[in-house]
């Protein structure tokens, strides 16, 4: 019979997930092998079973501690805690998430596994994790703009938000070729967020005084619009 107190059933969880963070990274979900997962974390071969039911669900819980423990400390800034002064919570957010982005956390390498392997665990984290996000920032600028939240213009404002970001962090060694001056300091981290805090702040402004436009892209070959050239057939 295993030892199920409540010491050492904590215990050979937290290896378990300590380890399999690791395989996980290096080898994405379909290559991972649950035995050197749990030989890594000196536990039973039977242990991924025992605590977890199954490897799905071990490397569910491994992306969710991960997602949990990446970037700041302080909790996401929300447009709830100061309604009045979207504008002002925008630049809190961004300047939380570029932090987030210019860790050096493990889940940027789980995420790289996981949109190769594209495993039913990125939806899950999507819609209790990634998702929540999105609407919130989604909130700031609807706030702004007098959009819905879930109109296309906020969705591709937050889009450019978020992209702008991640672009430090996906593309690394790039930035860090093209610009003498990058850093990774939180000098530096301040720097980033605040252009593009100024740099979207000009753009949701540009955007939310002109019209939105609807019309049908036209299609190269005929320089028709598509519409017109449905039409003709």
């Amino acid at each position: 019979m295993p030892d199920t107190t409540p010491d050492r059933a904590t215990t050979t969880r937290d290896r378990l997930i300590d380890a399999a963070t690791t395989v996980f990274a290096e080898h994405g979900f379909r290559d991972a092998g649950v035995r050197e997962i749990c030989r890594r974390a000196g536990a039973n071969p039977a242990a991924v079973n025992y605590h977890f039911g199954s490897k799905q669900e071990l490397y569910w819980s491994v992306l969710r501690h991960a997602f949990e423990k990446a970037g700041p400390a302080w909790p996401m800034p929300r447009l709830a805690d100061e309604p009045t002064d979207p504008e002002g919570r925008l630049r809190e957010w961004i300047r939380w998430f570029a932090e987030r982005m210019f860790g050096e956390t493990v889940m940027s390498q789980l995420m790289i596994a996981e949109m190769r392997d594209h495993t039913e665990a990125l939806d899950r984290l999507i819609d209790e994790s990634i998702r929540p996000v999105f609407e919130e920032v989604s909130g700031m600028v609807a706030a702004m703009t007098g959009l819905h939240p879930t109109s296309r213009r906020v969705e591709l404002c937050v889009s450019s938000i978020i992209g702008q970001c991640l672009f430090y962090k996906s593309a690394k060694p790039l930035v860090e070729r093209l610009h003498s001056h990058h850093r990774r300091d939180l000098p530096e981290i301040e720097r980033v967020a605040d252009h593009v805090y100024r740099f979207s702040i000009a753009g949701i402004r540009a955007i939310s005084e002109q019209p939105w436009d609807e019309s049908p892209r036209l299609d190269r070959a005929s320089g028709k619009k598509r519409e017109e050239r449905e039409n003709d057939t």
